[in-house]
């Protein structure tokens, strides 16, 4: 039997939607609860789930295509009893009884102890140039005799971090990004502010 698939409404202000991707192709064998497509409205991008089982017929509305709220999307042939027919929404759901949280004996702990600090051993330059260039010397590896932290570890640091600060100042290329669903909504919002 072939059946219809809808365009869901996703929030009370939705009109539309956009097919953002089809998560299933023509002819791929769905179960309910699957989903078959993705939607962008303005505000969300979700999946829509399959309300069937059966195998995905014909495409209606293409990737990147539009679609207003209860339009058809696509067609499914449908397999299986009547009640499989039937939506999940309207199936009328199982009560599970919920099972009484399970108790667990307190632990009384007393008050913890502070960590103790292991003094860093580090050369008195070293300790000075880190203090200069606000390094946390606690995160340097010490390569001196017995892991002590000499000049050249901090000079190594220092130089790390101005290499960083040149490659976070080079320009970026620029990429365009067409401005669609919640990206449209909120240009949209800042040009209405600023009038």
């Amino acid at each position: 039997m072939l059946k219809e698939i809808l365009m869901p409404k996703l929030g009370l202000t939705m009109t539309e939607g956009t097919i953002a991707t089809w998560v299933k192709r023509e002819g791929d064998k769905i179960k309910k609860g699957e989903p078959i497509f993705e939607v962008m409205t303005e505000k969300i991008n979700i999946e829509i789930e399959s309300p069937y089982s059966g195998v995905l017929k014909e495409i209606v509305v293409p990737e990147g295509g539009t679609a207003k709220v209860s339009e058809i999307v696509a067609y499914m042939e449908v397999e299986g009893t009547e009640e499989d027919m039937l939506p999940k929404e309207t199936q009328e759901k199982k009560e599970e009884i919920p099972k009484p949280p399970r108790e667990e004996p307190i632990k009384m702990v007393g008050p913890k102890e502070p960590p103790k600090k292991e003094k860093i051993k580090i050369s008195p330059l070293a300790r000075r140039l880190a203090e200069e260039n606000n390094i946390d010397i606690s995160k340097i590896k010490g390569t001196g005799p017995g892991g002590r932290i000499i000049r050249d570890d901090v000079l190594k640091i220092i130089d790390e971090i101005e290499r960083r600060k040149r490659l976070e100042k080079k320009p970026k290329e620029k990429n365009t990004i067409p401005i669609t669903g919640i990206r449209k909504t909120i240009a949209e919002k800042m040009k209405e502010s600023t009038q």
